[in-house]
């Protein structure tokens, strides 16, 4: 198998088993080069380096959670959608977040 495709089943084992699973996970993508991947949670994201595995960002909100967390290559700018039983963000419109700031974009 191909890389792509051991990450493809990965991504789909990982959303498959949020439908029967209590772990706050409600989101997982990977990046353009699948060098990151990042997660949506109840209660914030989490952004990992592949290759090593390792954790590199962790934000926890107490307000609510994130549906959609997207990255753009290995930069630090993230899109960022409300999510879950109480969404951080509306879940009808998209936030922009780098390290410095965030904007909202319908």
């Amino acid at each position: 198998p191909t890389p792509r495709s051991v990450w493809q089943n990965m991504s789909n084992a990982i959303v498959q088993s949020t439908s029967h699973s209590k772990n706050g996970l409600l989101f997982a993508g990977w990046n353009q080069d699948q060098g990151c991947f990042a997660c949506g949670m109840e209660n914030g994201f989490r952004i990992y380096n592949c290759d090593p595995l390792k954790e590199k960002e962790r934000q926890d909100f107490s307000d609510g959670g994130l549906a959609y967390v997207e990255m753009l290559f290995r930069c630090n700018y993230l899109a960022l959608v409300g999510g879950g039983p109480r969404p951080k963000y509306p879940p009808n419109k998209g936030q922009c977040q780098s390290h410095t700031r965030t904007c909202m974009h319908a």
